[in-house]
């Protein structure tokens, strides 16, 4: 043995086996985890964009959007972004699939908001910044699903938009968190007419008109003056005094005399302890001061559209057809009411009262600016 070295302890060497199998065991996690890494990198392929058009691209993903996980969602973006540059307010990300058959597990919503960026003080959102996970580094601020290439002019939009400045801060009372419920907001996000308020008295009160406390269907009324204020397209004091119901239930008197909830009936009818008032002032005094006022707000918004198609529907001239022109019909500064294709429903413009425009031109910000014809769809 040499001079100066001894051998090393039983403690010394169960030390170094410790060691040694800390070490092999972390190798056989790492291992592990790469393997099963790469398994979920195969589950969710990455999106690819199959088609582009002038006003809207198209996707293939293996993510199901159906359920409420912003993973693909993300993945959709960034890979846009890809392509894009960062210039737009709003994606847009509907299923290329016709109404009738919409997927039955959303047919109770048929679209949702998703938050991405906000900067505004006094509204119902709070002041945000998750742009990066998506991909934009300053510019988008929210994302659409909805879940049939129908829903752009027959569908949520106008509502889903109205969630920019309408969601985790209450604004008034409500009985459904983000939307108007019982009141007489009459907007988008629900709401009666409050002039078709009559007082049956006992705590009963009836409405002329059917109308919904989560959302008022489709396109089929413009914004209120509440939710035109929120955005920022005008002044307080052109917002009337908002009516709200306390307590609130639907109900509807049976054959058998019983009570039953219901809210499509022709005259609704529902059961509240009172009515309350709610002015811009006490509003204002709730939330703060909208920052910035309509007199500097933002008006002219863009709209960056992604159709997903899949091999059960794959894009057809049909339906290329049938985007360009919900996509066209949205977007004009004029009223479409009048035009057979809309349906009699409002567009941006003429929800807006002509105050704001949407666009939904995509050629200029592409990253190559190589836009497909769409001769390339498939037959």
């Amino acid at each position: 043995m040499s001079p100066g070295r001894s051998e090393p302890s039983s403690k010394e060497v169960q030390a170094s086996d410790r060691t040694v199998m800390v070490r092999t065991l972390s190798l056989l996690f790492v291992l592990a985890l790469t393997v099963l890494l790469h398994g979920c990198m195969h589950l969710f392929d990455r999106p690819t964009i199959t088609h582009e058009f002038d006003n809207f691209v198209v996707m293939k993903t293996s993510h199901d959007l159906l359920k409420r996980s912003n993973v693909g969602r993300r993945d959709i973006c960034r890979e846009f972004f890809q392509q894009y540059k960062d210039e737009f307010d709003l994606i847009v990300i509907l299923y290329n699939v016709p109404s009738e058959l919409e997927p039955s597990e959303n047919r109770s919503s048929s679209g949702w908001f998703t938050l991405v960026r906000n900067s505004v003080l006094g509204v119902g959102v709070r002041r945000m910044d998750r742009g990066r996970r998506y991909g934009s580094q300053s510019k988008l601020k929210g994302i659409i699903s909805l879940f049939s290439n129908e829903f752009i002019m027959q569908g949520p939009m106008l509502h889903e938009i109205m969630h920019l400045w309408v969601g985790d801060i209450e604004i008034i009372p409500t009985s459904v968190r983000a939307h108007w419920g019982f009141s007489s907001v009459n907007g988008q996000l629900g709401g009666f007419n409050g002039e078709e308020l009559v007082d049956l008295g006992n705590g009963l009160f009836e409405v002329s008109s059917t109308f919904e406390i989560h959302g008022n269907w489709g396109v089929a009324r413009p914004y209120a003056p509440l939710e035109m204020y929120l955005a920022g397209w005008l002044p307080a004091d052109e917002v009337p005094d908002i009516l709200v119901a306390e307590d609130a239930t639907f109900w509807l008197e049976a054959e058998d005399g019983s009570n039953v909830s219901h809210q499509y009936a022709f005259r609704p009818k529902f059961a509240a302890s009172g009515i309350s008032t709610w002015s811009i002032s006490r509003i204002i005094e709730r939330i703060g001061e909208r920052v910035p006022s309509a007199d500097e707000s933002k008006k002219s918004f863009r709209m960056a559209t992604i159709v997903i198609e899949s091999n059960e529907f794959p894009l057809t001239p049909d339906d290329v057809k049938l985007l360009n022109a919900q996509l066209d019909l949205f977007t004009r500064r004029e009223s479409v009411k009048d035009i057979e294709e809309s349906g009699g429903f409002y567009n941006f413009w003429d929800a807006t009262r002509g105050l704001a425009t949407i666009d939904a031109e995509l050629k200029s910000a592409h990253r190559t600016t190589k836009i497909a014809d769409s001769s390339n769809a498939r037959n």
